[in-house]
């Protein structure tokens, strides 16, 4: 992390460096073909086209991340008996949940047919929604169970982690807030449907297939010196 922060740091700034001193009116960055506009202004068209096929690159590898990522959550669900058992069917030979992945992957590809914008609002409302989750799942966690053994811990105590997880929180509720100021409940047609399915969709598939099993027992390593 401390190599690779401020390496993104970098990759973000240089290029904002650049377009400053490339004479392009900085309002009109927001559009979606900003870099490539900046990078024909400060070298001419060959580099645009080559920022614009790096763009695709690195929007195709957000994309293979995230699917794979995201992919582990209904395995782990069907593990639990909230899906069907077919969704923790993994790759003979990478391990992948490959039958989770092709069903996330059929559902990105019904959402794709919604415009760009939509879905990048849709996107910042969804996520503001589930991170404070997050950091509330880390509070609890650290008070309930401070003895975990984990990759690393936040040091500096509850008060420490309280801080860390108001700044993002506060940052997304700002997003969201501001989102809604910009483009009025609208926005809220897609993003609202999606937040309201999911509890919905948790009664159905725990009376389908949950059907009053317990949860999956996982074991939780301590620290040595605790025990």
């Amino acid at each position: 992390m401390l190599i690779a922060v401020p390496l993104i740091i970098l990759a973000y700034l240089l290029p904002v460096l650049a377009g400053l001193n490339s004479g392009v009116d900085w309002k009109t960055w927001g559009d979606t073909a900003a870099f490539p506009e900046l990078a024909t202004a400060v070298d001419g068209k060959w580099l645009g086209i080559w920022v614009a096929i790096g763009g695709m690159f690195c929007a195709a590898g957000l994309f293979n991340a995230m699917i794979m990522s995201d992919s582990r959550i209904p395995a782990t669900l069907a593990a639990d008996r909230y899906l069907p058992a077919f969704m923790t069917a993994r790759h003979p030979r990478y391990g992948t949940p490959v039958t989770s992945i092709l069903v996330c992957a059929a559902i990105y590809a019904v959402l794709a047919t919604s415009a760009f914008v939509s879905l990048a609002i849709t996107t910042v409302t969804l996520y503001g929604v589930s991170l404070p989750l997050q950091f509330a799942a880390l509070i609890a966690l650290r008070i309930t169970e401070p003895h975990i053994r984990r990759p690393f811990k936040i040091p500096g105590g509850l008060a420490s982690v309280l801080l860390i997880s108001a700044l993002p929180v506060t940052i997304t509720v700002v997003a969201v807030v501001g989102t809604y100021q910009s483009e009025g409940p609208a926005f809220l047609k897609l993003a609202g449907g999606l937040l309201l399915a999911g509890p919905l969709m948790f009664l159905l598939t725990r009376a389908l297939f949950k059907r009053g099993a317990p949860d999956v027992h996982v074991l939780i390593e301590y620290d040595e010196a605790v025990i």
